[in-house]
């Protein structure tokens, strides 16, 4: 470190030491303000100058979820670096002293991944998200220390974000192997307070991750609807209160009803040449019942009748040329309907720049939500494949992580 940044900045008290990363506390005397300072020592000769690059590049880089780097210092292989201040402690420290609720998890790893994917926007990509990388706010706000530095691949993207699920959700502070053990972390997940539904998609969600099937942008936002997803309805009969006793029924004594009685009225005969008025009242009572079911059957006939002509009144005609006509009438081409139609064929004006998600191991239901939440179309083909689980999507068109831009389409197979 140069004489300047010695006077200016002073070391108060030491936060974390790794390895060859020490991160402290510190004041800038310049400005009377409280500081942290962050100093990596003896960094390798082979590939010093592609790291000065890469952090060059992300100093420059301004984000909330990422520590705000405010001044630097690089000489002997080494790089002394002045972070703004930010209350709170490392996220490794919390681990094991604090109660990680189902929602504070996955509300604090889907804030996270939303920052991950707009550092991805400005290609900040490949640093580690242990929690040794981490710091966390009193707001509970997680933000990355080092966002310079390549990660080990089981610690970055999806598969470090759901590792450090599986972190948070044990209070361990090894993230565990991506290879060995997958199912007693998982049996852990189970066992937080939460919903049989959550657990169960979270679960999927973290497996899907570990076998490489999910892209960042689908896992976060697979996190985003765990918060959304609500506890089905108890049963009804799961009520602790009691039952009250069956009260027997009883019933009045049937009364024999006196035989029906009718009084028959002798009309004379009318002269034929008059016309006969018809009084409704003198009809018995089953004559009446007979002529309701007439009128009733003679009204569905003639539906039955007439409910093809309806039918086929609403399909498209085909329009013939009329010889009486001299002029020539081409006839209506019938449009075809395309086989794989997506929800929305209208024309979209291109939107902000996104990423294609990877798609593969997903079913349509999934895919349509994750493409409607990012405002693309898409088409769809029923293919047999068997390597895929039929209703798994199992190819698109457009590889996963490459821009794109809202409103085009994608098009992916799925296994029938």
């Amino acid at each position: 470190m140069n004489r300047s940044m010695e006077e200016r900045y002073v070391i108060s008290s030491q936060i974390q030491t790794l390895s060859k990363k020490q991160l402290f506390y510190g004041d800038d005397l310049s400005l009377k303000r409280e500081v942290m300072l962050y100093t990596i020592n003896n960094l390798n000769n082979d590939n010093y100058n592609e790291y000065i690059r890469k952090f060059k590049k992300a100093s420059a880089f301004v984000h909330a979820g990422f520590q705000h780097i405010l001044d630097t210092s690089i000489e002997d292989h080494s790089i002394f670096i002045v972070l703004e201040h930010k209350s709170g402690k490392p996220l490794l420290q919390y681990l094991k002293n604090q109660d990680w609720v189902f929602n504070r998890i996955i509300t604090m790893i889907s804030d996270l991944g939303v920052s991950m994917l707009d550092g991805m926007e400005e290609q900040i990509t490949g640093f580690s998200v242990a929690a040794d990388n981490l710091w966390l706010s009193e707001d509970d706000r997680l933000s990355f220390i080092n966002f310079w530095e390549d990660g080990e691949p089981q610690f970055t993207g999806p598969l470090g974000l759901c590792s450090l699920i599986i972190q948070l959700s044990t209070g361990s502070t090894q993230i565990p192997d991506p290879f060995k053990a997958l199912d007693s972390y998982l049996l852990q997940i189970d066992q937080l307070p939460a919903s049989p539904e959550q657990k169960s998609v979270l679960i999927k969600l973290v497996r899907r991750a570990y076998h490489g099937q999910a892209s960042l942008s689908s896992l976060v936002i697979g996190l985003q609807g765990l918060l959304h997803i609500k506890p089905q309805t108890e049963d009804l009969f799961s009520t602790t209160e009691p039952i009250p006793a069956a009260v027997p029924l009883t019933r009045a004594p049937i009364q024999p009803k006196p035989p029906a009685t009718y009084n028959i009225e002798i009309v004379p005969p009318e002269d034929d040449d008059e016309d006969e008025d018809f009084d409704d009242t003198r009809v018995p009572f089953y004559k009446r019942k007979t002529f309701a079911v007439i009128g009733v059957i003679l009204v569905i006939f003639v539906i039955w009748m007439i409910w093809p002509a309806l039918h086929s009144s609403n399909k498209p005609s085909k329009v013939e040329p009329t010889p009486s006509i001299p002029a020539t009438i081409a006839p209506t081409a019938t449009v075809t309907p395309e086989p794989t139609p997506t929800e929305d064929n209208s024309v979209v004006e291109p939107g902000e720049e996104i990423v294609i998600p990877n798609l593969i191991g997903l079913t349509l239901e999934e895919a349509d939500k994750v493409l409607i939440h990012l405002r693309l179309h898409y088409d769809f083909h029923k293919e047999v494949n068997k390597e895929t689980p039929i209703g798994i999507i199992y190819k698109q068109d457009i590889p996963p992580e490459t821009k794109a831009a809202q409103g085009d389409r994608v098009v992916f197979w799925i296994s029938r």
